[in-house]
């Protein structure tokens, strides 16, 4: 469970953090870590393919996009978000026939 922190700073630094799922433990948990270790003046946004319901953790915004992302979705979503830094939470386990690794490349095309 994300402990709860100060209000957050608005006009603080943002970070969004994109990773393939957003489910208990493992990858997510090192998410939630430095959510919790940073500087509470820092906002964070994770970006995930999957959200469980109810979620996981709480106290962090998450926007879910299930289906690979457009270059104009990414284009939007960094505009509206304005992040400082964008950390990618990549793994090397897929396969080419797994889709998850071209939900990710969907992203790094677009942020490039």
């Amino acid at each position: 469970m994300l402990k709860k922190k100060d209000t957050p700073n608005l006009a603080g630094k943002r970070i969004v953090h994109i990773i393939n799922n957003f489910k208990t433990g493992g990858a997510s948990r090192i998410v939630v870590d430095l959510i919790e270790r940073l500087p509470s003046n820092y906002n964070h946004t994770v970006v995930t393919r999957y959200n469980p319901i109810p979620q996981n953790y709480i106290g962090v915004e998450v926007l879910e996009y299930c289906d690979e992302p457009t270059q104009t979705q990414v284009k939007r979503l960094i505009d509206s978000l304005q992040p400082k830094l964008i950390h990618i939470h990549w793994g090397t386990m897929w396969s080419k026939e797994d889709s998850t690794w071209q939900w990710y490349y969907a992203f790094l095309r677009s942020l490039s």
